[in-house]
Protein backbone atom coordinates (compact mmCIF):
# COMPACT_ATOMS: atom_id res chain seq x y z
CA UNK A 1 0.00 0.00 0.00
CA UNK A 2 1.35 3.47 -1.41
CA UNK A 3 1.34 6.20 1.37
CA UNK A 4 -1.10 8.23 -0.63
CA UNK A 5 -3.52 4.58 -0.16
CA UNK A 6 -2.46 4.59 3.84
CA UNK A 7 -3.53 8.33 4.00
CA UNK A 8 -6.91 7.28 2.34
CA UNK A 9 -7.29 4.43 4.37
CA UNK A 10 -6.87 5.73 7.81
CA UNK A 11 -9.28 9.46 6.43
CA UNK A 12 -12.04 6.12 5.69
CA UNK A 13 -11.88 4.77 9.63
CA UNK A 14 -12.03 8.63 10.63
CA UNK A 15 -9.22 10.18 11.88
CA UNK A 16 -9.30 13.35 10.63
CA UNK A 17 -11.38 16.58 12.21
CA UNK A 18 -14.11 18.29 10.66
CA UNK A 19 -15.95 21.85 11.36
CA UNK A 20 -17.94 20.16 13.74
CA UNK A 21 -14.28 19.51 15.96
CA UNK A 22 -13.66 23.10 17.18
CA UNK A 23 -14.92 22.03 20.63
CA UNK A 24 -12.19 19.49 21.58
CA UNK A 25 -11.54 19.65 24.98
CA UNK A 26 -8.34 19.89 26.10
CA UNK A 27 -6.45 22.02 23.54
CA UNK A 28 -5.60 25.94 23.78
CA UNK A 29 -8.19 27.60 20.54
CA UNK A 30 -5.16 28.02 18.40
CA UNK A 31 -4.42 24.05 18.17
CA UNK A 32 -7.67 23.55 17.49
CA UNK A 33 -8.18 25.25 14.61
CA UNK A 34 -5.22 23.88 12.84
CA UNK A 35 -6.16 20.30 13.52
CA UNK A 36 -9.53 21.57 12.35
CA UNK A 37 -8.12 22.83 9.49
CA UNK A 38 -5.80 19.78 8.90
CA UNK A 39 -7.31 16.99 10.17
CA UNK A 40 -3.94 16.11 11.91
CA UNK A 41 -1.15 17.44 13.61
CA UNK A 42 2.20 16.11 13.84
CA UNK A 43 5.19 17.60 16.01
CA UNK A 44 9.20 16.35 15.84
CA UNK A 45 11.09 15.48 19.07
CA UNK A 46 14.45 15.45 17.05
CA UNK A 47 17.44 16.88 18.69
CA UNK A 48 16.23 17.26 22.43
CA UNK A 49 13.44 19.21 21.15
CA UNK A 50 10.55 18.78 23.57
CA UNK A 51 6.61 17.57 22.81
CA UNK A 52 4.48 20.90 21.63
CA UNK A 53 1.35 19.50 20.95
CA UNK A 54 0.53 17.61 24.43
CA UNK A 55 -3.14 18.40 25.20
CA UNK A 56 -3.87 19.36 28.83
CA UNK A 57 -4.60 16.17 30.26
CA UNK A 58 -4.46 14.71 33.40
CA UNK A 59 -0.88 13.02 32.79
CA UNK A 60 0.58 16.04 30.65
CA UNK A 61 2.70 17.20 33.65
CA UNK A 62 4.48 13.45 33.90
CA UNK A 63 5.11 13.12 30.10
CA UNK A 64 6.58 15.84 29.68
CA UNK A 65 9.33 15.43 32.38
CA UNK A 66 9.60 12.02 31.55
CA UNK A 67 11.00 13.37 27.85
CA UNK A 68 12.84 16.35 28.86
CA UNK A 69 14.63 13.44 31.96
CA UNK A 70 15.13 11.12 28.52
CA UNK A 71 16.47 13.67 26.34
CA UNK A 72 15.61 11.80 22.60
CA UNK A 73 17.19 12.33 19.86
CA UNK A 74 14.43 11.05 18.16
CA UNK A 75 10.82 11.28 18.17
CA UNK A 76 7.22 12.08 16.92
CA UNK A 77 4.47 13.35 18.24
CA UNK A 78 0.63 13.03 16.62
CA UNK A 79 -2.60 14.83 17.66
CA UNK A 80 -5.46 13.84 15.83
CA UNK A 81 -9.86 13.18 16.37
CA UNK A 82 -12.10 9.67 15.35
CA UNK A 83 -14.87 11.49 14.85
CA UNK A 84 -17.01 8.23 15.77
CA UNK A 85 -20.33 6.16 14.64
CA UNK A 86 -22.46 8.47 16.18
CA UNK A 87 -22.33 6.18 19.44
CA UNK A 88 -21.51 7.74 22.70
CA UNK A 89 -18.09 6.70 23.70
CA UNK A 90 -17.49 8.77 27.04
CA UNK A 91 -20.33 6.50 29.11
CA UNK A 92 -18.97 4.03 31.81
CA UNK A 93 -19.00 1.29 29.11
CA UNK A 94 -17.34 2.60 26.10
CA UNK A 95 -14.44 3.78 28.87
CA UNK A 96 -14.58 -0.11 30.08
CA UNK A 97 -14.37 -1.27 25.96
CA UNK A 98 -11.86 1.36 25.53
CA UNK A 99 -9.53 0.91 28.35
CA UNK A 100 -10.20 -2.98 27.71
CA UNK A 101 -8.58 -2.39 24.07
CA UNK A 102 -5.47 -0.67 25.44
CA UNK A 103 -4.60 -4.44 27.52
CA UNK A 104 -5.78 -5.99 24.50
CA UNK A 105 -1.98 -6.61 23.57
CA UNK A 106 -2.29 -9.98 21.36
CA UNK A 107 -4.86 -8.45 18.84
CA UNK A 108 -1.70 -6.05 17.89
CA UNK A 109 -0.01 -9.34 16.73
CA UNK A 110 0.76 -8.82 12.40
CA UNK A 111 -0.38 -5.29 12.63
CA UNK A 112 0.86 -3.47 9.85
CA UNK A 113 2.80 0.02 8.99
CA UNK A 114 4.14 2.20 5.95
CA UNK A 115 7.83 1.17 6.08
CA UNK A 116 9.45 4.51 4.55
CA UNK A 117 12.63 2.94 3.44
CA UNK A 118 11.36 0.04 1.79
CA UNK A 119 8.55 2.08 0.40
CA UNK A 120 5.73 -0.47 1.34
CA UNK A 121 3.39 -2.04 3.76
CA UNK A 122 5.25 -4.06 6.52
CA UNK A 123 4.42 -6.13 9.41
CA UNK A 124 4.89 -3.88 12.82
CA UNK A 125 4.68 -6.89 15.34
CA UNK A 126 5.27 -10.57 14.43
CA UNK A 127 4.20 -11.19 17.86
CA UNK A 128 2.48 -9.44 20.80
CA UNK A 129 1.40 -10.72 24.18
CA UNK A 130 1.33 -9.85 27.28
CA UNK A 131 3.72 -11.52 30.01
CA UNK A 132 3.43 -12.66 33.90
CA UNK A 133 6.84 -10.87 34.65
CA UNK A 134 10.38 -9.56 32.62
CA UNK A 135 11.91 -12.53 33.76
CA UNK A 136 10.17 -15.47 33.17
CA UNK A 137 8.23 -13.80 29.67
CA UNK A 138 5.65 -16.40 30.09
CA UNK A 139 2.65 -15.64 27.95
CA UNK A 140 -0.72 -14.76 29.61
CA UNK A 141 -3.80 -13.55 28.12
CA UNK A 142 -4.30 -10.07 27.76
CA UNK A 143 -6.86 -8.96 30.61
CA UNK A 144 -10.22 -7.69 30.66
CA UNK A 145 -11.75 -5.40 33.52
CA UNK A 146 -15.62 -5.96 34.13
CA UNK A 147 -16.11 -3.55 37.22
CA UNK A 148 -14.53 -0.40 38.08
CA UNK A 149 -11.67 0.82 36.21
CA UNK A 150 -8.38 1.10 38.67
CA UNK A 151 -6.99 4.36 38.68
CA UNK A 152 -3.28 2.88 37.53
CA UNK A 153 -2.38 -0.44 36.88
CA UNK A 154 1.16 -2.28 35.37
CA UNK A 155 1.49 -4.84 33.06
CA UNK A 156 4.40 -6.54 31.01
CA UNK A 157 4.40 -6.85 27.18
CA UNK A 158 6.52 -8.26 24.63
CA UNK A 159 6.63 -7.95 21.09
CA UNK A 160 8.68 -9.13 18.16
CA UNK A 161 9.30 -5.73 16.16
CA UNK A 162 10.72 -6.99 12.29
CA UNK A 163 12.85 -4.08 12.87
CA UNK A 164 13.95 -3.78 16.56
CA UNK A 165 13.57 -7.94 16.93
CA UNK A 166 11.97 -9.01 20.44
CA UNK A 167 11.61 -6.24 23.32
CA UNK A 168 10.41 -6.46 26.83
CA UNK A 169 7.95 -3.12 27.69
CA UNK A 170 6.71 -2.07 31.25
CA UNK A 171 3.17 -0.83 30.98
CA UNK A 172 1.34 1.57 32.88
CA UNK A 173 -2.01 2.25 32.58
CA UNK A 174 -4.05 5.59 33.71
CA UNK A 175 -7.51 6.57 34.29
CA UNK A 176 -8.12 10.23 35.10
CA UNK A 177 -11.21 12.03 34.50
CA UNK A 178 -12.45 10.85 32.23
CA UNK A 179 -9.63 10.29 30.02
CA UNK A 180 -7.55 7.00 29.26
CA UNK A 181 -3.85 6.86 29.11
CA UNK A 182 -0.75 4.23 28.31
CA UNK A 183 2.92 4.71 29.08
CA UNK A 184 5.43 2.20 27.70
CA UNK A 185 8.84 2.00 28.40
CA UNK A 186 11.55 -0.39 26.92
CA UNK A 187 13.41 -3.05 29.40
CA UNK A 188 15.39 -4.96 27.45
CA UNK A 189 18.02 -3.31 24.09
CA UNK A 190 15.82 -2.76 20.93
CA UNK A 191 18.22 -3.80 18.29
CA UNK A 192 19.04 -3.58 14.59
CA UNK A 193 20.73 -5.95 12.84
CA UNK A 194 21.81 -7.40 16.05
CA UNK A 195 23.27 -4.10 17.58
CA UNK A 196 21.55 -3.08 20.51
CA UNK A 197 20.53 0.28 19.12
CA UNK A 198 18.31 1.55 22.11
CA UNK A 199 19.01 1.03 25.23
CA UNK A 200 16.79 0.15 27.67
CA UNK A 201 14.45 2.35 29.57
CA UNK A 202 15.49 4.87 26.64
CA UNK A 203 12.66 4.43 24.50
CA UNK A 204 8.88 5.47 25.86
CA UNK A 205 5.64 5.65 24.07
CA UNK A 206 2.38 7.25 25.24
CA UNK A 207 -1.26 6.77 23.96
CA UNK A 208 -4.09 8.82 25.44
CA UNK A 209 -7.58 9.14 24.60
CA UNK A 210 -9.70 11.73 25.84
CA UNK A 211 -13.38 10.43 24.60
CA UNK A 212 -15.92 13.55 24.57
CA UNK A 213 -19.46 12.88 23.06
CA UNK A 214 -19.29 10.42 20.35
CA UNK A 215 -15.67 11.43 19.21
CA UNK A 216 -11.97 10.33 20.79
CA UNK A 217 -8.91 13.14 21.25
CA UNK A 218 -5.83 11.37 20.22
CA UNK A 219 -3.03 11.89 21.57
CA UNK A 220 0.19 9.88 21.03
CA UNK A 221 4.05 10.40 21.52
CA UNK A 222 7.36 7.84 20.62
CA UNK A 223 10.34 8.57 21.28
CA UNK A 224 14.08 7.26 21.93
CA UNK A 225 17.73 7.57 22.39
CA UNK A 226 19.39 5.76 19.08
CA UNK A 227 22.72 4.62 19.35
CA UNK A 228 24.92 7.40 17.60
CA UNK A 229 25.67 5.19 14.62
CA UNK A 230 26.23 6.25 10.96
CA UNK A 231 24.26 9.29 11.87
CA UNK A 232 21.05 7.29 11.96
CA UNK A 233 20.01 9.05 15.16
CA UNK A 234 20.05 12.32 12.99
CA UNK A 235 18.12 10.80 9.67
CA UNK A 236 14.95 12.34 8.52
CA UNK A 237 14.05 8.61 7.84
CA UNK A 238 14.60 6.91 11.41
CA UNK A 239 12.11 9.64 12.24
CA UNK A 240 9.24 9.06 9.26
CA UNK A 241 9.61 5.38 10.86
CA UNK A 242 8.66 6.49 14.18
CA UNK A 243 5.66 8.70 12.48
CA UNK A 244 4.65 5.16 10.57
CA UNK A 245 4.69 3.23 13.18
CA UNK A 246 2.80 5.33 15.58
CA UNK A 247 0.26 6.00 13.07
CA UNK A 248 -0.01 2.76 12.24
CA UNK A 249 -0.87 2.12 15.98
CA UNK A 250 -3.58 4.84 15.80
CA UNK A 251 -5.37 3.36 12.65
CA UNK A 252 -5.47 0.00 14.71
CA UNK A 253 -6.92 1.77 17.46
CA UNK A 254 -9.70 3.55 14.99
CA UNK A 255 -10.75 0.46 13.05
CA UNK A 256 -11.26 -1.74 16.37
CA UNK A 257 -13.23 1.12 17.95
CA UNK A 258 -15.16 1.34 14.50
CA UNK A 259 -16.37 -2.00 14.31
Amino acid sequence: MSPRSLAIALLALGLRAGAGDLQAPHLEPATREALAASGELRGSLAHGALPKLVPFLPRRADLLAEVRALQPTVGVEILAIYPGTGVPLDTPEALRRLYNLMHAASRMKGLEYYSASRRRMRTLFAESYSIDDPASRRPVPDRVFDGELPAEDRAFLFQQDLTFGGTVYRVEYFVDEGVLSLHTANLTPMRYLGIPMIRERESLTWICLAPYGTRILFYGLTCGKPLRLLGLEKSRAQEDSFYHRLKAIYGWYAQVIGR
